[in-house]
C-alpha cells in the first residue's frame, strides 16, 4: 500500500488506496482512492508528521562504533581504551574513520555497491582495518573491524554496563582490560542526569537567536570537580560533577541525526526518543516566550528519554554534545580544538 498525505477537505487527510472510499456510518464519500484516517486530530497528525521525519531524517547515515584496549607502555601494565567510529553514507558513499574523537587521516574516501573497501590506519603500534562489504542480497552493507589479529564486535552486539549510577569504574581506575571479544570495557564518566532548566534569547542581525542551557550531572560526581564547556553559548559554572552547555535545536537535530546512524539497522532505533519537529508554519511565532518555553521542555523531555535508552548514554556523538571527551566521559578542555572539530557525512 502506497501512503500519501492529500487534502480531500479542509483538515481532512487520507490514505491512497485502489477503492474510493467511504466514511463508514456517515455515507459520505470522499475523493476517489482516499479513506480518511481519522476526524480532525492535531494530536494524530503530529505523530504521523514524527514518523516520516524520522524516517528521512538521514536515511543513507550509518555510524559504527567498535570499543577496544591496547597495551600503554607509560601506564605500566593497565590498558589504554579507545573508541573507533565509522562513518559511511550509503547513498553519496561518503566514509571516514574516527579515532577517540577525531577525524583519522587518509581515511575519508567513497566506496559503491560493486567493491568492497578495506581501510588501513595505525592505533598506537597495532594496524587497525575497517572492512566495508557490499551485500547484494539485502541490499545494503557489511561492517567490520580488526585490531592486530582481533576481530571487534560492533558495540550495538555488546552487553552494557547495567549500573549506571556513581559506582560505574571512572576512567583512571580502569585497566581498560580487553573481554574475551576483544573489546575493551565500558568505562569512564556518562551521564545520568540531564536537564534544560531556561533558555537565553539574543539578537543576530535582525533575526531571534535562541539558546537552551544544558545542564548534565555525571556518573561518579564528586570524584572530580565539575568543568563547564559550551561552544556555541559560551561557559557558565556548575556544581561539582555537573556539565553546564548552551545548545541551539540545531544543535539537538544533529544530535538526533547522528545516534539514530549509531542504530541503524537495529531493533532499538524504532524505540528511540522523536525529537520536537521543526515548525514549518510561516504563520507560526516562534519567538514567542510561550513557544520557546514549550519547546524547552520538550527538548529537556527528549535528553531525558535518550540518556535512558540502552548504549545510548555511551554513544560518543552524545557525549560530545554534552561537551564530554568521547572515551573518558571528561569534560572537554575549550582548547582542544581537535574534539571540537565538526565531522559531517
Amino acid at each position: 500500500m502506497r501512503v500519501t498525505a492529500q487534502l480531500v477537505r479542509p483538515f481532512t487527510y487520507c490514505i491512497h488506496k485502489r477503492a474510493s472510499g467511504v466514511l463508514r456510518g456517515s455515507g459520505r464519500r470522499f475523493a476517489s482512492g482516499c479513506t480518511p484516517i481519522t476526524e480532525t486530530s492535531t494530536a494524530r497528525m503530529e505523530s504521523l508528521t514524527r514518523i516520516v521525519t524520522n524516517t528521512l531524517r538521514n536515511p543513507g547515515g550509518v555510524t559504527k562504533l567498535w570499543s577496544f584496549s591496547l597495551a600503554d607502555p607509560s601506564q605500566g601494565r593497565r590498558e589504554r581504551p579507545h573508541k573507533l567510529v565509522l562513518r559511511h553514507n550509503k547513498l553519496s558513499g561518503t566514509r571516514f574513520v574516527v579515532l577517540d574523537g577525531i577525524e583519522v587521516p587518509g581515511t575519508r574516501g567513497t566506496t559503491s555497491l560493486l567493491n568492497a573497501v578495506e581501510i588501513l590506519f595505525k592505533v598506537d603500534d597495532a594496524t587497525a582495518t575497517v572492512s566495508i562489504t557490499p551485500d547484494l542480497g539485502a541490499g545494503g552493507f557489511i561492517y567490520s573491524c580488526r585490531v592486530g589479529a582481533r576481530l571487534l564486535t560492533e558495540q550495538a552486539d555488546v552487553l552494557e554496563v547495567s549500573d549506571m549510577g556513581s559506582s560505574l569504574p571512572h576512567m583512571e581506575d580502569v585497566g581498560g582490560a580487553a573481554n574475551g571479544s576483544g573489546n575493551g570495557h565500558e568505562a569512564g564518566r556518562v551521564p545520568v542526569r540531564v536537564m534544560v532548566p531556561e533558555f537565553r534569547t539574543q539578537s543576530s542581525e535582525g533575526k531571534l537567536i535562541v539558546h537552551y542551557k544544558v545542564v548534565c550531572t555525571l556518573s561518579g560526581a564528586g570524584r572530580a570537580g565539575g568543568k563547564e564547556g559550551g561552544r556555541e553559548g559560551g561557559e557558565e559554572g556548575g556544581k561539582e560533577g555537573e556539565v553546564v552547555v548552551f545548545r541551539r535545536y540545531r544543535d539537538f537535530d544533529k544530535l538526533d541525526r547522528l545516534v539514530r546512524s549509531a542504530f541503524a539497522g537495529s531493533h532499538l532505533l524504532s524505540s528511540l526518543p522523536s525529537l520536537p519537529i521543526k515548525v514549518l508554519n510561516p504563520f507560526a511565532d516562534q519567538s514567542d516566550p510561550l513557544f520557546i518555553e514549550h519547546r524547552r521542555q520538550e527538548l529537556e523531555v527528549y535528553l531525558q528519554r535518550l540518556i535512558r535508552m540502552p548504549k545510548a548514554s555511551h554513544n560518543p556523538d552524545l557525549l560530545r554534545f554534552f561537551s564530554l571527551h568521547p572515551v573518558t566521559g571528561q569534560p572537554l578542555d575549550p582548547g582542544d580544538l581537535n574534539l571540537h572539530v565538526e565531522l559531517r557525512f
